[in-house]
């Protein structure tokens, strides 16, 4: 769904959740009124906002709602980011990219638990997180299914030099 027509603010949690309200409701127009959603605001991202919402009783399908951070597009190729998103679910390893708008998108809650330095050495857990990479590894360029992604190549270290021209003194911590 392109949504390119909204723009939501992050001047303050109201209107952030105002704006991820509207998103949503365009998505989920079974959901009923605005007034009956819960929002849950994410804060472990660096520049982008997060918000879950979802309704009483169906938490499991939160969507997401992803509002751009001032200039992260510089580092980001958000219309690769979008193609990528919409590969990796066809192949059942990521989330389903419901909307994109003027500055962000809307998206697909999967729940799970964060790893850790610790959970990823558990014996029950790396088996499976590198099968998760296999899968990934194994999905095939998308060919005439994502035209613009003709030319697929490595970009690790294209990546890094960007990120170093844009921050040549490094981050803050």
């Amino acid at each position: 769904m392109d949504l390119n027509h909204i723009k939501i603010s992050t001047e303050s949690e109201n209107s952030l959740k105002n704006g991820a309200s509207e998103i949503v409701s365009l998505i989920r127009p079974d959901w009923g009124s605005k007034t009956k959603f819960i929002h849950k605001i994410f804060s472990d991202g660096l520049t982008n906002k997060l918000v879950g919402v979802y309704i009483q009783g169906q938490k499991s399908k939160m969507i997401l709602v992803r509002v751009y951070g001032l200039n992260s597009d510089l580092m980001i190729d958000r219309e690769k980011e979008i193609q990528n998103m919409k590969l990796l679910h066809k192949h059942g390893c990521g989330s389903e990219l419901y909307a994109t708008f003027e500055n962000g998108i809307a998206y697909e809650y999967l729940s799970g638990t964060p790893l850790t330095v610790a959970s990823v050495r558990d014996p029950s857990v790396f088996p499976k997180v590198a099968t998760a990479i296999a899968k990934m590894h194994c999905i095939k360029p998308p060919g005439a299914l994502y035209p613009n992604m003709h030319c697929i190549q490595p970009c690790i270290w294209t990546l890094l030099r960007k990120f170093q021209k844009l921050s040549p003194e490094g981050f803050p911590d």
